[in-house]
């Protein structure tokens, strides 16, 4: 995978409210650091930044359950292949997900999600806006993705979106492309529809605290293409 660009910028300081979430053990990071594996560490290796990072294998299990809190609200979601020989230049929105406007805590990338795509996206250069609200002071946010076939791993993103302040709105970009897949595992790929999983892990420094898996479905073009794709 190569990555060829990450900005990050930051909104507003503070919001109402935000200093109640940085009062001593107040947080959900403060909570889920303190939850131990019972034989004196506090954060268990198996959840922590450098082991999941060298983990050859796809996540079997959920290593964190956030009992439906985080301190991170995801706004929008919005990934598009680039024209070609442009890294700069958007094309086809691939997909555009925003989180509900009823005020509700679920966000468009916590859920488990199906994505269907065209073709033209398996191994396409992408760009992904990413907007999230911070409702904790989050030291170092951190993230990794992964796509899979099975134990071929596909794709590696990693993150770091830095210091986010409590009650900041922030957003970040990256863009990056495919390793080179063979014909025939693309094929297969383009032959075995939810078969393609993405694990993404959310961390502050070394603690996860969040994650959540997505399953891609790569298809041949339709009448109705020119609507742009939409999580099922």
């Amino acid at each position: 995978m190569s990555e060829r660009k990450h900005k990050k910028s930051s909104g507003a300081s503070k919001a109402k409210g935000a200093a109640k979430s940085s009062s001593k053990g107040a947080g959900y990071l403060a909570r889920r650091a303190q939850r131990g594996d019972g034989q004196g560490e506090t954060v268990p290796r198996s959840a922590c930044y450098e082991d999941i990072a060298s983990n050859p294998k796809p996540m079997e299990s959920i290593l964190v359950d956030s009992d439906g809190v985080s301190p991170v609200a995801f706004l929008r979601l919005k990934v598009s292949m680039c024209q070609a020989d442009s890294d700069d230049t958007v094309g086809t929105v691939l997909f555009d997900v925003r989180a509900p406007d009823d005020g509700q805590e679920n966000s468009p990338t916590t859920a488990q999600l199906s994505y269907e795509l065209p073709q033209e996206a398996l191994g396409a250069m992408c760009t992904a806006h990413i907007e999230f609200r911070a409702d904790e002071e989050i030291p170092q946010f951190r993230m990794i993705e992964r796509f899979w076939f099975g134990d071929t791993l596909l794709r590696d993103i990693r993150m770091d979106f830095g210091f986010c302040i409590a009650g900041s709105v922030n957003t970040a970009s990256i863009t990056y492309d495919w390793p080179p897949l063979h014909d025939d595992l693309r094929q297969e790929i383009l032959d075995n529809p939810n078969k393609v999983m993405c694990d993404s892990l959310y961390f502050n420094k070394e603690l996860l605290f969040m994650q959540h898996k997505s399953v891609f479905t790569y298809r041949l073009p339709r009448a109705d293409d020119d609507d742009d794709a939409a999580p099922t």
